[in-house]
């Protein structure tokens, strides 16, 4: 299982990082861009999008078959054997921390 991800510390850091207006990022493996704050934008959206996918395919459904439910989507059928296990692998830590916050925000 993967590790959750700890959404609230994230976007903490995302929007104090955005904070200091950097001009530039320098991504591990990714070389460098120059324009940080936009970067930083465009992830934040991501992650919000991303946790809302996986959000709407957990309803109705149970939670170990999200992974496959999302890679039966056409825009993920050219994706390598690894690729997939990568999806399958993030998807199933989204699931895990939807379930974690759900436990903890409802007193579960």
């Amino acid at each position: 299982m993967p590790p959750r991800f700890d959404r609230a510390a994230g976007l903490h850091t995302l929007r104090t990082l955005r904070s200091l207006r950097p001009s530039r990022l320098a991504f591990t493996h990714f070389g460098i861009a120059d324009d940080a704050v936009a970067q930083f934008d465009r992830y934040e959206k991501a992650l919000k999008e991303w946790f809302d996918l996986v959000s709407d395919l957990l309803c109705g459904n149970a939670p170990a078959s999200v992974a496959d439910i999302m890679l039966s989507a056409p825009v993920y059928a050219d994706l390598s054997p690894v690729e997939r296990k990568e999806l399958a692998m993030c998807v199933r830590g989204a699931v895990a921390t939807l379930q974690y916050e759900a436990a903890h925000t409802t007193g579960g």
